[in-house]
């Protein structure tokens, strides 16, 4: 059966889509085979040129007939469902029900974290994942407090932090060029990869 991965959540910006373009990189990079499905309102995007495919869920029959095929496939694959700007509630409820792993990014603010820590609760099997996080050695200081917070709030439910990367803003335009992708955006998407492969073994 391929994975599904499901990346959602309360709150508009805190980097969904980015977050699962990462992670679709991050596979595909680790020889993976992965796709990512959008279920946003927007114009969809094109696969060509990115080492991974996007489809369309847009149109709740289209994307539960991704759902059952990706349930009933026999292939060492991974299903990103990127809940977009505008799903959640019952939609998030809905859809994570399926998913190996249900994800909620949220970056270094107080609303972010106070938000996704409430739906992290609200929902069991879910984690959440610091997103856009700091490398500055200064700032980095005051986001720690931060984070563990948020460890605290939540034992074992924080994923690692995705470091900050200008280079994901490149994932979300229409067409890219995979060997464009720089090195340490690469880096980031591999990283969150492995941590997100890592966090499907301990669940089983």
């Amino acid at each position: 059966m391929a994975k599904i991965i499901y990346i959602g959540g309360n709150k508009g910006g805190s980097g969904k889509t980015s977050v699962a373009h990462l992670l679709c990189t991050g596979l595909a990079l680790l020889n993976r085979t992965a796709a990512l499905v959008t279920t946003d309102n927007r114009p969809l995007r094109s696969s060509q040129g990115r080492p991974y495919n996007i489809l369309d869920g847009r149109e709740g029959k289209a994307l539960a007939a991704l759902i059952e095929a990706a349930t009933r496939s026999k292939d060492d694959a991974y299903l990103v469902i990127d809940g977009g700007a505008t799903r959640h509630g019952e939609f998030d409820k809905t859809i994570s029900k399926f998913a190996a792993l249900f994800l909620i990014p949220f970056t270094a603010c107080i609303e972010d974290m106070e938000l996704a820590s409430a739906y992290c609760l609200e929902h069991t099997h879910s984690f959440v994942v610091p997103n856009r996080w700091t490398t500055n050695s200064m700032a980095a200081k005051a986001d720690k407090v931060l984070l563990d917070q948020m460890e605290e709030a939540l034992p074992r439910r924080v994923m690692p932090p995705v470091p900050d990367t200008r280079g994901s803003g490149m994932l979300l335009e229409n067409e890219i060029i995979a060997k464009d992708i720089n090195t340490r955006t690469r880096n980031v998407a591999r990283a969150l990869a492995i941590n997100v492969l890592e966090k499907l073994l301990s669940v089983g």
